[in-house]
């Protein structure tokens, strides 16, 4: 399986989209919120296989942690444009690879999404672990990324 450029620069972006799409799903993006992006999930979605070629296993890296440098100064994101990008990797995963090749793939990016949810409850899960707009966006983002 071979990427190319561009659909390795989506690739690398997606985790950031995700991130944007669920943690401004209840209309807020706290510096806490990005640090603990940075610092707990970048550190595994790094890990995700994307091929068992090293050296392209290196180029998704390189291009998330690329991604993860521009996501500390922002403040703003353009979730058209989040939304865009997580339907173009859904949409590559499914021109590129098969349903069984690409469900790891998947599942880790959905594993995310239901993570960054849980995270906005705050430290003690009080309440609602997940509230009804980001639970829209968990289903609209696996709707993307369908193997269809």
């Amino acid at each position: 399986m071979q990427f190319n450029e561009h659909e390795w620069k989506l690739i690398g972006q997606c985790p950031i989209a995700i991130f944007a799409l669920l943690s401004l799903a209840d209309g807020r993006l706290s510096d806490a919120e990005k640090d603990a992006f940075v610092e707990e999930w970048i550190p595994r979605i790094s890990g995700i296989r994307m091929s068992d070629d090293p050296r392209e296993h290196e180029v998704y890296r390189w291009v998330l942690m690329d991604s993860v440098e521009r996501l500390r100064g922002r403040e703003d994101f353009n979730l058209e444009q989040c939304r865009r990008i997580v339907q173009d990797v859904g949409e590559v995963l499914r021109k590129k690879m098969t349903p069984e090749e690409s469900a790891p793939i998947r599942e880790a990016l959905l594993v995310l999404a239901k993570e960054v949810a849980d995270a906005s409850a705050g430290w003690f899960h009080l309440g609602e672990q997940v509230d009804l707009s980001e639970r829209k966006a968990i289903f609209q983002i696996r709707k993307m990324l369908a193997a269809k």
